[in-house]
């Protein structure tokens, strides 16, 4: 039984060490420092909450530190994105 747990949390640091590389280009042992760093800041959660959390884009990397992702900063995108709508010309008209 021990076995299975410990190849568990291997598979989940595995996992979040993927992530870290593929989203923020973060070499495994840099991974394995912000992560345990997480994980001391929020002592209470496991690997797998970071694995869940990482996987639904709830945390972003922020000088080398995993914080929560902000709804003000998903609305402040969102809006910027309908700000700069291209205006688009067509034989003098613009659509």
């Amino acid at each position: 039984m021990i076995s299975e747990t410990t190849q568990m949390i291997d598979k989940h640091q595995n996992n979040v060490l993927t992530i870290l590389f593929m989203r923020f280009d973060v070499n495994p042992s840099e991974g394995i420092k912000i992560a345990e760093g997480w994980l001391k800041e929020y002592s209470q959660e496991t690997w797998e909450t970071l694995l869940r959390l990482l996987k639904s884009n709830q945390l972003t990397l922020v000088n080398k530190e995993l914080k929560p992702v902000t709804q003000s900063t998903k609305i402040t995108a969102k809006n910027s994105n309908q700000l700069q709508e291209k205006k688009r010309r067509y034989r003098g008209i613009e659509y």
